[in-house]
């Protein structure tokens, strides 16, 4: 199939590809795709071309085993004519000439000012040179030092330079730990609001993890949050930190009570004065291990309440019962004769 069209405009593009793409299936190569079989040889072709190959590799093999003796030969003389150094030294010099650059390089005035510098240098003597270098050694001891113990002057140096080094210390731990087995945890944050790094915090197993929840009743996130906000503002910082984390799993305990009631009833709020009345006796819901001596909203619990009751409705110890008819008629006469 041929096709002859002009393409001047956009339009004529366009229709040109539409026409190319709806007729593509019935387009033919225009060249011979079929694989072509070479030439077989005769065996009696094949040996006489491994017999020449093998006399070139030959040829080859004696002409480079010539090279090499004579550059071992000329080595030779060159050490006995000189005898400064080893045959190996002037066999690696007759080598090496080949690699070495033969034009002459132009002369800077940096060139022509170290030339002067070390000539001045060189006339001194040894003590000389001593008492000049000892305050250099000094100032540039103190260079080092401060490039290591110096305190940066932008906050984007100093995040550089702790990100990168508090990921080297972590695959330090990672590896001690591989080694050693040895447990380890590691809190970093700034002292001030005004740089850019955040809190870092890793450990090498979860033992940490569970130290840190029943040691200090937190997990380790938080602990670590307790103590960013202490760095940053002191003791009254960490406890506005503890506020709002008490805070927030409170809310969060509120949501998951009201959301298994809600699952049971439909459309109500928890209520804690008077639960028997409003929920048990009308709908038959009671409230199954409840693991507090108070029974009271969640936002007039402890800390550490908290947590005891958010442990024990996410891992479903404490959850809402519906009876059935017998246990409620069952639960009513109790109630009736208490």
């Amino acid at each position: 199939m041929s096709l002859s069209v002009v393409i001047d405009t956009p339009k004529h593009y366009c229709n040109l590809m539409r026409h190319i793409i709806a007729n593509a299936s019935h387009c033919q190569p225009h060249r011979l795709t079929k694989k072509q079989k070479g030439q077989k040889k005769t065996a009696a072709a094949k040996a006489k071309a491994k017999a020449r190959c093998d006399a070139e590799q030959e040829y080859y093999s004696v002409a480079l085993q010539g090279a090499i003796e004579r550059i071992e030969s000329e080595a030779i003389k060159l050490c006995e004519q000189f005898d400064s150094h080893s045959i190996g030294y002037y066999r690696a010099e007759i080598l090496q000439t080949g690699c070495l650059k033969h034009e002459m390089r132009s002369v800077s005035h940096w060139n022509a000012y170290l030339h002067h510098e070390a000539k001045l240098a060189n006339e001194n003597c040894e003590e000389e040179k001593i008492a000049l270098t000892n305050p250099l050694i000094a100032e540039l001891k103190e260079h080092q030092a401060n490039v290591t113990y110096g305190q940066h002057n932008t906050d984007l140096g100093s995040f550089s330079n702790a990100t990168q080094s508090l990921l080297k210390i972590e695959q330090y731990m990672c590896a001690l730990h591989a080694r050693t087995s040895m447990e380890m945890y590691l809190v970093a944050c700034q002292s001030s609001a005004d740089g850019f790094l955040h809190l870092f915090a890793t450990f090498t197993s979860e033992h940490i993890y569970e130290f840190a929840y029943h040691q200090h009743k937190m997990s380790f996130q938080d602990l670590s949050l307790a103590f960013e906000a202490y760095c940053l503002a002191g003791v009254e910082g960490m406890i506005n930190k503890q506020t709002l984390t008490t805070a927030k799993l409170k809310t969060k305990l509120k949501n998951l009570i009201n959301l298994s009631l809600k699952a049971l009833l439909g459309k109500v709020r928890m209520v804690y004065v008077g639960f028997k009345e409003k929920f048990t006796i009308p709908y038959g819901v009671v409230l199954e291990k409840w693991p507090l001596k108070r029974f009271i909203p969640s936002s007039e619990l402890t800390c550490p309440e908290v947590d005891i009751l958010l442990n024990a409705w996410t891992s479903s110890t404490t959850y809402f019962h519906k009876l059935d008819i017998d246990e409620w008629e069952k639960w009513c006469e109790n109630y009736m004769t208490s």
